[in-house]
């Protein structure tokens, strides 16, 4: 498994410019399903680095069972406001997924970039719906 010095993260997106997050209750964040702030969601991307593996990693296999969290410092911000982040690191049962489960922080209703860093290095910036 080749795995970059550190990680160059990519948030995933559907439609126009939306990050793929999915809500508490398993259904996809959209303008019309939007996160409540104080919930607990789950944003896909790739591009995570270097992981504590939960077991082996081999390329082209899903990911082991338990947690692989990132090694790199990282965040996740809402419009710039720093989120609580519970876990951050590969996707158990996929392949090359990784996953970032936080706390919608206190931000007004509406939409706002998402973007999470992993060792200095900044994603991309969809947008995620936060209601009030």
């Amino acid at each position: 498994v080749i795995v970059p010095a550190r990680g160059t993260p990519g948030i995933s997106v559907y439609g126009d410019n939306r990050a793929v997050v999915v809500k508490q209750n398993g259904s996809i964040n959209s303008p019309t399903s939007p996160a409540k702030v104080g919930d607990t969601v789950v944003v896909y991307f790739t591009g995570g680095g270097p992981v504590n593996a939960a077991g082996p990693l081999v390329t082209g296999a899903p990911t082991p069972g338990g947690l692989s969290p990132v090694t790199g410092t990282n965040t996740v911000n809402v419009s710039g406001v720093e989120a609580t982040v519970n876990y951050m690191g590969l996707t158990p049962g996929s392949i090359g997924l990784y996953q970032a489960n936080f706390v919608v922080p206190k931000v007004g209703a509406g939409d706002h970039p998402l973007v999470i860093a992993i060792a200095g290095l900044a994603s991309n910036n969809p947008l995620i719906a936060v209601s009030n």
